[in-house]
């Protein structure tokens, strides 16, 4: 399931030194927390645990039509792509200093493991989401440890349930 292959994948490895947006110079995912672009840029609105008891413990849920493109949040390397029950298909991105991503509820991934990827890079496309009509699952964790990713995107603009 979910957990063992964040167990396998998100050891937070440093990811590739050319992973670096040329905007973003050498700044960390840590310095831009609060400013990273969200995985889905015209989402509908966002669901949390908290307002959304369907929406798992560990993330956020972000609505959107089938087949939006789903992005990257922050340069790193693709560490897993693959189907897992309940998330569809996820994609696992790690972003350095025990920094990882999981973008799950997609249609199809455009990556494969060991792949560079910039910030707002495409890395898939949105799909059904389960409990809601479709868009993205999004996880975000620090040494394996779930973190609120609302404190993590930019979310202005966005509605949040």
């Amino acid at each position: 399931g979910l957990t063992q292959v964040i167990q396998r994948f998100g050891s937070g490895s440093k990811a590739s030194s050319k992973a670096h947006h040329p905007r973003r110079y050498a700044l960390s995912f840590r310095a831009n927390m609060g400013h990273l672009t969200p995985p889905i840029l015209e989402s509908i609105r966002i669901l949390t645990p908290k307002g959304q008891p369907m929406v798992p413990k560990n993330g956020i849920v972000l609505e959107a039509p089938l087949g939006t493109p789903v992005l990257a949040i922050f340069d790193g390397v693709v560490k897993y792509t693959g189907r897992i029950k309940g998330f569809g298909t996820i994609v696992i991105i790690d972003h350095g200093d025990g920094f990882m991503s999981l973008s799950g509820y997609l249609s199809r991934a455009f990556v494969q493991p060991g792949k560079d990827v910039l910030e707002g890079e495409t890395i898939g496309i949105a799909g059904p989401g389960g409990f809601v009509g479709s868009g993205v699952y999004l996880e975000i964790r620090k040494n394996g440890i779930p973190i609120d990713p609302l404190t993590c995107i930019d979310t202005r603009g966005m509605k949040i349930q």
